[in-house]
């Protein structure tokens, strides 16, 4: 698991195998040669990785997401929270003049050096996932992530205090958005990256996006949790490594299975089986 700051040559922040007791370690500043600061309870990262990161890295189309249909769930946090929006000058330009507790730091010449920072001053993550995201690994920040295509390793998430949702997947051989159940039992899981041209990935919505943020400032998480599709969200999705023989792959099998985080209810009511919900987003 690494990190590249692309605007310097060659410059690795860090970079660490992804070994089977990774999950179990500990994360602390002296790893990282940051220095150590107070994690704050009412501070949050946001990044929301656009489509300029196609200019260093094709493989992230899929995973981009546009920051607009985040204002909403901004909107929310403010008015609880300080918001510190993490990235580099590629990203878009988000103005947000609504308050004083939002700071955008991808337009400062130490962006990279500040993202780090944020994460280890914040308790919460809330963007897209990937790259970025991964950061709160190691500090151990509470992730929101939204817009994830990473149904096979959960946005390497090990804690069931971090949620998710997920992009939407749209088969064109079957003219139609596949169900949770299918994109597991059918193999899309891994499909997706092998064979890109046969999908079409569509975004979360507004209230999507402002319903996770719902959940990051609520002091009761368990009201937005279904135990029993949790359940059998975990059971399917353990099931189909099996059978997709990801059993091969020792060393990322060992890793990925040990993944977890939390879908909110409200995602996979809609999402785990093909239904009135689906029908209808496909016929829109």
């Amino acid at each position: 698991l690494g990190y590249t700051n692309r605007y310097k040559d060659n410059l690795s922040y860090f970079n660490i195998d992804t070994a089977e007791t990774l999950y179990k370690i500990q994360s602390n500043y002296n790893f990282l040669n940051l220095n150590n600061k107070e994690q704050k309870e009412d501070s949050i990262v946001f990044c929301v990785k656009d489509l300029n990161y196609l200019k260093f890295k094709q493989i992230t189309e899929i995973s981009c997401a546009n920051i607009e249909n985040y204002r909403t769930a901004i909107d929310s946090l403010v008015l609880k929270f300080k918001i510190i929006r993490a990235g580099d000058p590629s990203n878009n330009i988000f103005h947000y003049e609504n308050s004083k507790n939002f700071k955008d730091h991808t337009k400062n010449k130490k962006y990279f050096e500040l993202m780090f920072d944020s994460f280890f001053q914040s308790k919460y993550y809330f963007g897209t996932g990937g790259s970025q995201s991964y950061i709160g690994l190691f500090s151990n920040s509470e992730r929101y992530i939204s817009n994830s295509i990473d149904y096979c390793a959960l946005e390497s998430s090990f804690s069931n205090l971090n949620f998710c949702i997920f992009k939407y997947i749209f088969y064109k051989k079957k003219e139609r958005f596949l169900s949770i159940n299918e994109i597991y039992q059918e193999g899309h899981f891994f499909k997706i990256f092998e064979n890109r041209n046969d999908y079409i990935f569509v975004e979360n919505d507004k209230d999507e996006i402002n319903n996770l943020a719902k959940i990051l400032i609520s002091k009761n998480k368990s009201e937005y949790i279904d135990l029993n599709l949790m359940k059998e969200f975990n059971e399917i999705r353990q099931q189909n490594f099996i059978k997709f023989k990801l059993k091969n792959k020792e060393e990322y099998f060992r890793l990925i299975k040990n993944c977890k985080i939390n879908i909110p209810k409200f995602f996979l009511q809609n999402t785990m089986n093909y239904g009135t919900y689906l029908k209808e987003k496909t016929n829109k």
